[in-house]
């Protein structure tokens, strides 16, 4: 396949869907349908610049792209973290990911599945102390705030709560989504907490919202669970996982579109739409499932003991 050919289906994987893409691309190239129609099929290649806008538009990797055609190799989308302002870096990194989401609304059956050995960051933007403290943390670890900063004196900006709260309910609306979730994700949670509270950067009042807040998301996945369902009506299934693994896994798919991503540098991640590499994430994702335990509308009973113990866990550490 020619460059100009692939260029051409990548920005139709992109899409997620033939569907309206010509009209889509008129709002970036200035072009007439006709000459997008050309471009598209083959006809008529994409001169530098136009790629270029393109491809800024749609997150493409331009060079990724060259190297995948000439090479047998894959290649991977990472957002660099800018220290020097972090937050900043932060925003926009969940900002990129909405927009990937929000393009993918147009995507017939898209589904979603992954596996987590953290919490599930949509789990926590719903909270506002927890999320706060996730961010904190963060930021305290890259050294994007004064060490001496308690969580009290740090203020989260409003265009964060914003697109966090966008994430969230993006995140919710696919057809379909998976968890394959490892054992220890709320205990290590509340270890976290305890830690900056020993730290005198968290109070003892903001330790007994957090553990309340980290209680109702435990109650929140438990009831989900139970009914296999969000409040959305989008499809949701929970695994339990009976094997340790390394990192945090997404595969997102429908027809026609594959993208996955493997969770890096704690909010971070890759990106890719190679085929071979999404191939090798289902397979993945599929090995975890096979090891771990079912507990959606499933194994009521080890359902039931696995949440009772991860309240008395965090109880006892954040006591």
């Amino acid at each position: 396949m020619n460059i100009n050919d692939l260029f051409s289906e990548t920005i139709k994987a992109a899409y997620g869907s033939e569907k309206g893409i010509s009209s889509k691309l008129s709002e970036v190239l200035p072009l007439g349908l006709d000459s997008i129609y050309r471009r598209l099929g083959g006809k008529a290649h994409f001169t530098l610049e136009e790629a270029v806008l393109v491809a800024r538009h749609l997150n493409i990797s331009l060079d990724a792209l060259y190297l995948d055609n000439v090479r047998e190799k894959a290649s991977f989308q990472v957002n660099l973290i800018d220290i020097e302002d972090p937050a900043c870096n932060y925003y926009n990194l969940l900002a990129g990911y909405v927009d990937i989401l929000t393009t993918l609304k147009d995507v017939p059956d898209i589904s979603l599945h992954s596996a987590f050995n953290i919490i599930p960051y949509s789990f926590i933007v719903i909270h506002d102390l927890t999320s706060k403290f996730h961010l904190y943390k963060w930021l305290y670890l890259v050294k994007g705030i004064d060490y001496k900063t308690t969580l009290a004196q740090y203020r989260t900006p409003e265009n964060i709560r914003k697109i966090e709260r966008q994430f969230r309910n993006e995140t919710r609306n696919k057809k379909k989504v998976s968890f394959v979730l490892d054992r220890n994700i709320f205990a290590a949670f509340a270890k976290d907490i305890a830690l900056f509270v020993e730290l005198e950067l968290v109070s003892q009042q903001e330790k007994e919202i957090l553990k309340k807040e980290l209680l109702d998301i435990l109650s929140a996945v438990e009831a989900t669970a139970i009914t296999g369902y969000y409040s959305s009506g989008s499809e949701v299934t929970f695994y339990l996982a009976n094997i340790t693994f390394d990192a945090s896994y997404t595969l997102f798919e429908s027809e026609g579109f594959e993208m996955s991503h493997l969770r890096v540098f704690s909010i971070n991640g890759i990106d890719s739409y190679n085929p071979e590499i999404c191939k090798m994430c289902r397979v993945w994702l599929s090995a975890l499932q096979d090891n771990s335990t079912l507990i959606t509308r499933s194994d009521s009973t080890h359902r039931s003991i696995y949440f009772k113990e991860q309240r008395n866990q965090i109880n006892k550490i954040l006591k």
